[in-house]
């Protein structure tokens, strides 16, 4: 079960991958930017599911949070030991945000394509920008799934 959220999460990356490098150089569009973030929440959810199974097998937690808000937050504790895993977390709730919130389109179909979301700052997201977010991503996936071979 674990190794099948540990594969679903590289197949959303797999996903992000085709829309950093192959969408946004065609499609240089907010909604483009959007899907990628979109993506990559999925992409955390499913590595969420995985550290969650792992947490009520080991009996860190008892039952298995269904809401994303209570998943971060029990994980947070059963893994407050893990600072990648705290940071994952972090950088999770933040996409959520990000996904939740109005933005503002600057410069469809440029190079330098932004999409302006205004949190407690204004966050201009750029293709560079994605393509961090992305490698973030991949990082916590090679993480969490040495974290779990190491089982």
């Amino acid at each position: 079960m674990i190794e099948e959220y540990i594969e679903s999460a590289k197949e959303e990356l797999k996903r992000v991958d085709h829309l950093v490098y192959v969408s946004l150089k065609y499609a240089r569009t907010c909604d483009v930017l959007k899907s990628v973030v979109i993506r990559l929440i999925d992409a955390i959810d499913f590595l969420f599911d995985a550290l969650a199974q792992k947490a009520k097998d080991e009996n860190k937690i008892i039952d298995l949070p269904t809401t994303p808000a209570l998943k971060a937050d029990t994980l947070k504790k059963a893994y407050a030991d893990d600072e990648l895993i705290q940071e994952m977390i972090t950088f999770y709730l933040f996409l959520r945000r990000v996904n939740r919130a109005e933005f503002t389109r600057k410069n469809e179909y440029r190079r330098h394509v932004t999409m302006t979301v205004i949190l407690e700052d204004v966050i201009g997201i750029k293709i560079e920008t994605v393509t961090d977010y992305y490698n973030k991503a991949r990082e916590y996936v090679k993480h969490i799934e040495e974290l779990l071979e190491n089982d």
